[in-house]
């Protein structure tokens, strides 16, 4: 369906251009134009940038230009360097005994549209970039996570190497235990043998010296082993509350990504919407 307007239609809204933009709900430039020019114009005082009037010739790139030009309805975007400002331009052709002998129009300024699609383009802009970071801080708060539980894993093992070096311990003790007796035993034999053991007896007491000394340096090495034990349990109990933490930590920033993620689609859609407004 072509839509048009009459001469008495177009007549008729010169005599409304005040009152329209009252039922359009927002303030709009309201107009008539000839073939060539403006007929008439209503322009809000907001409007103060806006630069046509009453009698101006009509701008080539304009709505109401383009209208008269082709007789074709119009539905444009005017960019800021025809009138002062970017707006929107609805026009109808006016015609008679069918020849174009004008238009209607009504321009709504795209200030604030274009200023939603402005914040609308950095939220989501911005909202990308942040959920790219937060994606790089997933990355490596999992790898925290795993570093920590394998650094817990080879702490563990520290422990079970420790344990057994206990036990070998435990071992050499006994075996300067059984030679502190063999060493008491040859020293007695070497005194029944008198004058023939007297040799024997040396080397008993040698090895009951050395016996002893393996028993000092065994309590030594448990001491050693039972505060390296005691540290190692710390630092065990400290990384498992690291671990945890870390684990928290981790899930958080899981949360976060994924909140932002809705962020995103949210901010991409308030984009292709501000873009119909």
């Amino acid at each position: 369906m072509m839509y048009h307007v009459t001469r008495a239609q177009l007549e008729a809204f010169k005599t409304l251009e005040e009152v329209i933009p009252y039922l359009l709900g927002e303030e709009a430039v309201l107009f008539t134009t000839n073939t060539e020019s403006f007929d008439s114009m209503y322009t809000p005082k907001s409007f103060v940038t806006y630069k046509a009037k009453t009698g101006d010739r009509l701008a080539e790139g304009s709505g109401g230009k383009q209208c008269v030009v082709t007789g074709q309805p119009i539905d444009k975007l005017v960019p800021k360097e025809v009138y002062g400002f970017t707006f929107r331009t609805i026009a109808l052709p006016a015609i008679e005994d069918g020849k174009v002998i004008g238009c209607i129009a009504v321009a709504r300024s795209r200030e604030k549209p274009e200023l939603i699609i402005e914040i609308a383009d950095n939220l989501s802009a911005s909202s990308e970039e942040i959920a790219a970071s937060l994606q790089e801080m997933t990355v490596y708060a999992d790898k925290s996570v795993e570093s920590m539980s394998d650094l817990e894993n080879a702490i563990k093992a520290l422990i079970d190497g420790l344990i057994i070096i206990e036990e070998m311990n435990e071992l050499v003790k006994n075996i300067a235990s059984q030679t502190n007796l063999l060493a008491l035993n040859a020293a007695i034999e070497a005194a029944r043998a008198g004058e023939h053991g007297r040799g024997f007896a040396v080397v008993a007491e040698e090895v009951k010296k050395l016996s002893q000394k393996s028993v000092d340096a065994v309590k030594n090495i448990r001491q050693a082993i039972l505060s390296s034990q005691k540290s190692i349990n710390n630092v065990v109990d400290q990384i498992s509350q690291n671990v945890a933490t870390t684990q928290n930590q981790a899930q958080i920033t899981h949360d976060i990504e994924s909140a932002m993620a809705e962020v995103v689609t949210s901010a991409t859609g308030l984009y292709d919407v501000s873009k119909t407004i």
